[in-house]
């Protein structure tokens, strides 16, 4: 009888032993199949793009405002930052940053993307702001159109270098971009041609592109994109023709133009007060995107963020 009591109890204990080692199993493969989905998620970051590609800012200068539309052409704030002296060029940060080139005032004001000033006057220089770039190490280079000159400043105002490039031609209107390479393409309407500097001012080439009547230009990736004569030319950084008439038969006064993300060209047409979106092959998709503008001039194309989700057990 003990030896029937001793093998029942052991029999009980290989029973116990054999249903805790069935659910750590269970609980291991629970434990497992979570973390397996975890790392699984982990490692995949899924990334939802809005469809509205991005906000057009637009300075119409004799208004004294930028205005604010989705690049479906749908009215945001036709006066989104007001009070401006005569605005004409702009540029953006890449983030939340919007500067503008103020000819009546004689400086560059910095504004959030909400129309929130910053400072409405972070740099004041002694003649005609008509042209305003960025650099990828937080530099603006300012193109003054009276003293044909472009100064070098900090994005908190402080100035670098007042006259880090002089003698430019004058006699018109003036644009300036700076590339991914820290190059910087100086225009202007009355000299027939863009030059070619280094951001610490070097010379690399005054004739790089030729073309009359040059109003605006806009730097995508290795691709230069100008407004002159009615015509929307694209050349590369290098200054080699891709297509010197891309767009054709606009107006003579085509003072503004970006290209976003998504292979869009936006011009601002000046006379008529409107913004036409085309592609980067040259096929028109709307010429009169926004309309009943006053006087526009430079245009910043800001893409809108994408939403990222990251699920966790």
């Amino acid at each position: 009888m003990a030896q029937l009591s001793t093998l029942g109890s052991r029999d009980a204990h290989f029973a116990e032993t054999n249903n805790l080692k069935n659910n750590m199993k269970t609980q291991f493969a629970v434990l497992s199949t979570q973390q397996s989905i975890r790392l699984l998620i982990w490692a995949i970051l899924v990334t939802f793009s809005s469809l509205a590609s991005g906000q057009i800012y637009v300075a119409s200068s004799a208004g004294g405002y930028v205005g604010e539309y989705t690049t479906s052409g749908t009215t945001v704030n036709s006066t989104l930052i007001s009070g401006l002296g005569y605005p004409w060029g702009m540029t953006w940060d890449g983030n939340s940053t919007i500067y503008i080139a103020q000819e009546g005032s004689r400086s560059i004001g910095a504004y959030s993307i909400s129309g929130t000033p910053i400072n409405s006057s972070l740099i004041t220089v002694g003649g005609d702001p008509e042209g305003v770039a960025l650099d990828g190490n937080g530099h603006i280079f300012v193109y003054d159109a009276l003293l044909n000159t472009v100064g070098e400043y900090t994005t908190s105002g402080v100035a670098i270098n007042t006259s880090l490039i002089t003698g430019l031609p004058g006699g018109g209107f003036g644009s300036i971009v700076c590339d991914g390479s820290g190059h910087l393409f100086v225009a202007n309407s009355g000299s027939g041609h863009i030059s070619e500097y280094t951001t610490s001012g070097t010379l690399l080439n005054a004739s790089l592109i030729s073309a009359n009547d040059i109003y605006s230009m806009a730097c995508r990736n290795q691709d230069l994109f100008l407004t002159h004569d009615g015509i929307v030319g694209e050349y590369t950084t290098s200054g080699a023709p891709v297509n010197v008439s891309l767009l054709s038969g606009l107006d003579s006064r085509e003072f503004g133009i970006a290209v976003d993300g998504n292979n869009h060209i936006f011009v601002s047409n000046f006379s008529a007060g409107t913004i036409g979106e085309y592609t980067t092959t040259g096929a028109p998709v709307n010429a009169s995107l926004v309309t009943g503008l006053y006087e526009p001039m430079g245009i910043v194309v800001v893409p809108e963020p994408s939403a990222s989700i990251l699920i966790m057990f």
